[in-house]
């Protein structure tokens, strides 16, 4: 059965200097590539990773090159916009496909991404909305439940994205505890490890990865607290999405 590996970026520069949260879609600093370049010497499984998949902005594309190095050089990243960030701020507006391409070149394969994925007024897809998040999250958990169905036993993809959106996509919030009900998926190239339950359409963490991670082997969130934990995020996303609409506005393109 394939495993997947989701991971939030390395270090960006909006997470270091509070500047950068007002500037579209911020690289990483020099710090976070060095991260990304020492992951690269230490990741158990980079002999056998099968595919990459990755967020269409920078700090997740250039994470997904540096640290998985000896396999992006012979193959492209699949950019799935349904990966992209869910914050608040600037630092959270992605870039035109045609910025990217310049840039990134044959690293990147852009099938997956719209021409303006990153026009994020109200009527888009990728704007900041309770259902439009929630939406594009399962759609995201839907397509890598298709590409391990595809992939093969023994496959092992990498998903690089962000934080917030790591536990949406996977439907998992262990570790996102009241009073503050913070994002847990905080550290730099952290990663969760799964297989999906192919009955349910579940993504389970394995056993490797919950002993990598210090956690006891059984799933420690019933249901009820993780509806209660949804339920305080879904009222903070209902909450700013007027804000993030007008501040989109402002620094639209």
């Amino acid at each position: 059965m394939a495993t997947i590996h989701v991971f939030r970026h390395a270090e960006g520069m909006h997470n270091r200097f509070a500047e950068f949260r007002k500037t579209r879609d911020p690289d990483l600093t020099e710090e976070g590539g060095q991260q990304c370049r020492g992951f690269a010497a230490e990741f158990p499984y980079m002999d056998k990773v099968t595919h990459l998949v990755a967020s269409p902005m920078r700090r997740a594309i250039n994470s997904t090159i540096l640290a998985f190095a000896p396999v992006s050089t012979r193959q492209k990243i699949m950019l799935l916009p349904e990966l992209t960030e869910a914050g608040s701020r600037v630092s959270s507006f992605g870039s035109d496909p045609s910025e990217l391409l310049r840039e990134f070149g044959d690293k990147i394969d852009l099938d997956a991404v719209p021409k303006q994925w990153n026009r994020l007024d109200a009527s888009s897809q990728f704007a900041y909305s309770l259902e439009k998040i929630e939406a594009r999250t399962a759609a995201a958990r839907e397509w890598l439940m298709e590409l391990a169905l595809a992939a093969g036993e023994d496959s092992h993809i990498v998903v690089m994205t962000h934080g917030q959106t790591a536990h949406f996509v996977t439907d998992d919030f262990e570790g996102v505890r009241p009073p503050k009900y913070t994002c847990d998926w905080r550290g730099n190239l952290e990663y969760r490890s799964y297989r999906f339950d192919f009955a349910s359409g579940k993504m389970v963490e394995t056993p490797e990865s919950r002993t990598r991670r210090g956690m006891p082997p059984a799933y420690t969130l019933d249901e009820a607290t993780k509806k209660e934990i949804k339920d305080v995020l879904w009222r903070r996303i209902l909450e700013r999405t007027p804000e993030v609409h007008e501040l989109y506005e402002a620094y639209k393109l």
